[in-house]
């Protein structure tokens, strides 16, 4: 019997620790190649699962609680004015 893309991604976050998101954190987020790489899940259905994407975006809320992954930043700009304040709250941390 094969496993859906979403008891793949479950049994891939279920085998993995805190530590173990730190080290694929890419943007403020999850790299997405190294959840495909790791978890077995293909590209397409992290983008277009809807069940898929809803664990992922779960997975990442709960990251970012614990403290793993930054905290969204608020701003009603384009998502490149988002980038931009997320990677210069990124360079203030390196400098402290």
């Amino acid at each position: 019997m094969t496993m859906s893309n979403l008891d793949k991604l479950n049994a891939w976050i279920a085998t993995q620790s805190d530590e173990d998101f730190k080290q694929i954190v890419n943007r403020g987020k999850l790299h997405r190649g190294q959840i495909v790489k790791e978890s077995g899940v293909g590209r397409t259905s992290l983008k277009e699962n809807v069940d898929v994407k809803n664990a992922l975006v779960t997975l990442e809320e709960r990251l970012r609680h614990k403290g793993i992954l930054p905290a969204l930043i608020e701003h009603s700009g384009s998502s490149e004015d988002q980038l931009k304040l997320y990677e210069a709250a990124q360079k203030e941390k390196t400098k402290e």
